[in-house]
């Protein structure tokens, strides 16, 4: 019995590949075949190897580590503080400097005041009392005026400490008051309690040292 070939419909589901392969008569049926063996091209390994020799490498990555670009911040913040610190040095060397106070005087401890002493000179006759103030710190004493003698003789001062011999400490002006500095022998002599005694003398006053003419007036030292 004669072999039939392939039918209308099994020959219509060959693809256009399938149909070329049967007509080369290299018996290779595609998908839509529904018998025979499936078989792969004879070339189709070559190719797949010819494809993989042509494929370019894959890159690969490289493990060199590349160095961090450096900022640009911190260099611009080096620079600002050097500038800052130049600043302020030219500031501490052209400032003035403060002026030096002058030391100041240790405080003088005044010395306690000695008490004033006072005495009122009273005239033995007629008259105005003659007021007498001695200043110790001083070594004066100031008398106010005196009308105790006549122009051709002068009123002597005396003082009569406590053993009763008196010593000479000056001649009155005949008008105004009068002030006298005392020796410093005197000064011991000025005490409360000592008299003040006037006397008419000769014109400068007694050229012995001692009382030459009569008393006229006289007063005790009190302090006030």
């Amino acid at each position: 019995m004669a072999r039939k070939g392939p039918s209308r419909s099994a020959a219509s589901s060959l693809t256009p590949i399938s149909r070329a392969r049967s007509s080369g008569g290299a018996g290779i049926w595609h998908r839509g075949s529904t018998n025979g063996p499936r078989s792969r091209p004879p070339d189709i390994l070559a190719r797949v190897e010819r494809s993989l020799d042509q494929a370019p490498a894959a890159p690969v990555a490289s493990l060199v580590t590349r160095p961090r670009p450096r900022s640009a911040i911190w260099p611009g913040v080096a620079a600002l503080s050097s500038i800052a610190a130049a600043a302020l040095l030219v500031v501490l060397v052209t400032r003035p400097l403060a002026p030096m106070s002058p030391p100041q005087p240790a405080p003088s401890v005044a010395a306690p005041l000695a008490p004033t002493l006072v005495a009122s000179i009273t005239p033995e006759g007629k008259g105005t009392p003659v007021t007498a103030i001695y200043d110790k710190n001083a070594g004066t004493i100031r008398l106010t005026e005196a009308s105790l003698t006549s122009a051709d003789h002068s009123a002597e001062l005396w003082v009569i400490p406590a053993d009763g011999t008196p010593h000479s400490l000056g001649v009155l002006r005949t008008q105004g008051a009068t002030a006298l500095t005392l020796r410093p022998e005197n000064r011991q002599r000025i005490a409360a309690g000592a008299v003040l005694a006037v006397t008419v003398e000769p014109v400068g006053g007694s050229p012995s040292g001692l009382p030459t003419g009569p008393v006229v007036a006289k007063g005790v030292l009190s302090p006030v």
